[in-house]
């Protein structure tokens, strides 16, 4: 130890320390975790002992106070040791106020001057005024809703003490606070949804960090995050099967097109509901989305068939604005759409009894209207699309998420299941209003006209055709799986133009 260290401040492996008396002959060291130098560990050994000897006073001049001041003065020396300056600021103001008779708490301390609450963090990011303060470094949150309900429960958990978890600063916050958060939510959760809470939490004390500056560090690194357990099975329904929802008409005929079209086209179901008509031109066959989850705008040629269902379905309402509108003027509402997805499965509707598809156990989950963007990646490639084909629909952005339907993908190939139904055909409401609507010029046994020869190519086809060398499965002459009014399409409902020749 150098000669001139104070007598509570030492250096050991090239680190500095603290060491401060407990009474009773107990002596209590820590790390000064952000001390560099002799002079640094020197000036953090005088405030901690001056915070310690505060304390001591206020117990000798209160016995009432005694038990509770000897219980935090470790706790206080400990943070006071890890603290950033910015922190220690908070951590000397509240020990003195609590010594100056202001009847501050020292499990929760005031903060230092612009210091700010975890709530109030969390609403300015869930409300966007967040990402309109710092638009360089904040996105707009898209998922704002259910976010704002994950804070909900944060914020009035118990950190420990009696101290609500919204109502600490963010200087305060330090991983015990949100393990004892964790402990406090319902034991049955899976463990994908508790990680999401964390999730949550981490990515905004980040923002803390920067671009708020209000703590130097995040207090959850990567390793205090929950480990996700394996994946759970979930369920998918099969082309027939969907034909027979899509006929369903006791069904709301959005929640309908909503499936119809996320299972022919693979968006996400935000994505779905949240398309414009001005994002999609019905003349080219083509969809736009500039803005999605990845932020990673991309744009993609829609099937003939759902091009179809769409003309139909916008002369219904051509002032709407969404694709999907409700009969308020606003988006269709999906937020509970899973629920009625498996209603639908139900003997009012689609008559589709197949257990694993509303099963939950151990080790699967009921089915999901996520599940539609498994089943198009599934059948996809199971019609021998490709990947790039798929992700240029679905988004993804690695081939490790399309990797996990490769086998699925090739039982489906092999039992012959095959494309989903025409969209146009396949919903009764539209498909009555396609079989009313007046004859193309290009189609029928009528010669074709000048205004014909300009239709663009897209309409005489439905997909792209397989790649060379792939084989897709022929399904046709199995009655059972063609389902009603399929039988005479290759497989269920699938495009002749996705089989191989011969």
């Amino acid at each position: 130890m150098p000669p001139d260290t104070p007598s509570n401040v030492y250096e050991a492996r090239g680190r500095w320390f603290v060491r401060v008396s407990l009474g009773g002959g107990k002596r209590l060291a820590r790390l000064l975790e952000h001390a560099k130098t002799q002079a640094e560990a020197e000036e953090r050994g005088r405030v901690i002992a001056k915070l310690v000897s505060d304390l001591r006073s206020v117990a000798e001049a209160d016995e009432t106070l005694r038990e509770a001041i000897e219980n935090n003065v470790k706790k206080t020396v400990t943070e006071a040791a890890a603290a950033s300056d910015t922190v220690l600021a908070v951590i000397v103001e509240g020990v003195r106020g609590f010594c100056a008779g202001r009847g501050v708490k020292l499990k929760h301390l005031p903060p230092a001057k612009g210091a700010q609450r975890f709530r109030d963090v969390a609403k300015a990011w869930t409300s966007g005024a967040l990402a309109k303060r710092f638009p360089d470094y904040v996105k707009t949150k898209r998922t704002a809703k259910g976010d704002a309900y994950t804070f909900d429960v944060v914020n009035e958990a118990d950190a420990g003490g009696g101290v609500k978890f919204g109502d600490l600063f963010l200087a305060e916050i330090r991983i015990e606070h949100v393990d004892a958060v964790m402990a406090t939510l319902p034991a049955n959760l899976q463990p994908a949804t508790r990680r999401q809470y964390v999730q949550a939490i981490r990515k905004l004390l980040s923002y803390g960090v920067h671009p708020l500056r209000q703590i130097d560090r995040n207090p959850i690194v990567r390793e205090h995050m929950p480990k996700a357990r394996r994946s759970l099975a979930k369920g998918q329904l099969r082309p027939a099967e969907e034909a027979r929802l899509c006929g369903a008409t006791k069904a709301p005929i959005l929640d309908r097109m909503v499936l119809a079209f996320c299972h022919r086209e693979g968006p996400r179901l935000s994505e779905a509901v949240g398309l414009e008509w001005s994002d999609v031109d019905l003349n080219l066959g083509v969809v736009t989305l500039d803005e999605n989850k990845t932020d990673d705008p991309r744009a993609w040629d829609l099937g003939a068939d759902v091009v179809r269902a769409l003309e139909r379905w916008r002369k219904r309402n051509p002032e709407a604005r969404w694709v999907f509108q409700a009969a308020d003027g606003k988006p269709h509402n999906v937020e509970k759409l899973a629920a009625r997805f498996r209603e639908y499965l139900g003997a009012d509707y689609a008559k589709i009894d197949r257990p694993e598809l509303l099963e939950r156990t151990a080790s699967r989950i009921p089915l999901r209207a996520h599940d539609t963007r498994g089943a198009f990646i599934t059948h996809a490639l199971a019609c021998g699309r490709t990947e790039a084909w798929v992700t240029d629909r679905t988004g993804h952005k690695s081939s490790q998420m399309v990797y996990g339907y490769k086998q699925a993908a090739r039982t489906a190939a092999a039992i012959g299941l095959g494309w989903w139904a025409p969209m146009d055909e396949a919903i009764p409401e539209v498909a009555a209003e396609v079989a009313a609507a007046p004859e193309r010029p290009d189609e029928g046994s009528g010669a074709k006209s000048a205004e014909s020869d300009q239709k663009p190519k897209w309409r005489n086809r439905q997909t792209p055709p397989i790649q060379n060398g792939e084989r897709a499965y022929r399904g046709a002459g199995n009655a059972e799986r063609n389902g009603p009014g399929l039988s005479g399409r290759s497989g269920l409902g699938c495009p002749r133009r996705c089989l191989a020749a011969g």
